[in-house]
């Protein structure tokens, strides 16, 4: 027992009487700082608490790996400086340096596509708004190639969806707007009497719009029924009707010429030329001869001997109307 006692004194003695060696916590509290850097997304603070760290210890695979991933980290942060500022070439010149460099990451390699990408969404936008469906359409083939880019943002898919919108509605307006020239076109031929004009504009119509509605009015009318006619669509409808004249039987010829009574402001001369035609009455020819004048188109000579002869039989003198003058009209035939 004493024995025991002696050894725990002597221990203990002997402990105290060592020199204690002082503990370097400096590389532990580098890295404290280092990790509280990392947290704060203080790159700086945490690249000079690494670097300390190796002053003190030495390199360690942890230091090493941690200063590449942080070095990665404030390439993408400058990578995406540069986009905010909207320099493309200056972010074209600092990825090839990365690459030069060899500490290009997968952090970069979504930003290589980007400057070109944007670059082209910029002159696309610089070019709206759109007065033109072929420009449109063109500017939107340009930026086809960077749309995989491009799509990865959805507010993007929305811009596009609306610029594919806006197209549809230009192509939409611009056809509209060539079909009244051909019906125009045609108008004029069926009034003057032009059949190669006609057949010429009609054909080009076709051509151009085998699908409106003046071409599914003729088929309708031609199977005998009275095709509906939307609002905006009395002149189709009418200019349909005077070319099908010969081809539909009295009977739908009435309810057409029915149908368009109460839309004859909107339908043109051709409402009134069936509206003639129906009647046969000289004032509705007059009429028509007058309408004619004003618009500035010539006049069949079709008409003219119709006219003639509705004159004889309603037992009026052929010399003796309302305009210009049978005599005059003849006339104006000839130099319409």
């Amino acid at each position: 027992m004493k024995l025991c006692i002696f050894l725990l004194l002597f221990l203990l003695y002997g402990c105290s009487k060592r020199e204690t060696v002082p503990y370097d916590n400096r590389r532990s509290l580098a890295l404290l700082d280092a990790c509280e850097a990392i947290l704060k997304d203080d790159n700086a603070a945490a690249m000079g608490a690494l670097q300390q760290m190796e002053t003190i210890g030495g390199q360690d695979d942890f230091s090493t790996e941690t200063q590449l991933a942080i070095s990665r980290r404030q390439d993408f942060d400058k990578a995406e400086e540069l986009l905010r500022q909207r320099d493309y070439q200056g972010l074209r010149l600092f990825l090839a340096q990365c690459k030069a460099s060899g500490r290009v990451g997968a952090e970069l390699d979504g930003f290589e596509p980007l400057p070109d990408a944007l670059e082209q969404l910029e002159l696309f936008r610089s070019r709206m708004p759109w007065e033109s469906s072929v420009v449109l359409k063109d500017a939107l083939e340009e930026l086809e190639p960077y749309l995989e880019t491009l799509s990865q943002s959805p507010s993007f898919d929305a811009f596009f969806k609306k610029q594919q919108a806006t197209l549809k509605a230009l192509q939409a307006k611009e056809a509209a707007i060539r079909a009244k020239g051909y019906l125009s076109r045609m108008e004029r031929a069926l009034v003057s009497g032009s059949v190669k004009s006609f057949e010429e504009a009609r054909l080009v119509f076709r051509e151009d719009q085998p699908d409106h509605s003046y071409f599914q009015m003729e088929g309708i009318l031609l199977k005998g029924k009275l095709p509906l006619i939307k609002s905006g669509e009395e002149m189709t409808f009418a200019v349909a009707l005077v070319t099908n004249w010969a081809k539909i039987k009295g009977g739908l010829r009435a309810k057409a010429v029915a149908a368009l009574k109460s839309k004859m402001a909107g339908a043109g001369i051709c409402a009134l030329y069936a509206k003639t035609l129906q009647s046969g009455n000289p004032e509705d020819y007059e009429a028509l001869f007058c309408m004619a004048r004003d618009a500035g188109y010539g006049v069949s000579g079709v008409l003219v001997r119709q006219y003639i002869g509705k004159l004889k039989l309603s037992g009026k003198p052929v010399k003796v109307t309302p305009w210009p003058g049978i005599y005059e009209t003849v006339e104006f035939i000839s130099n319409p």
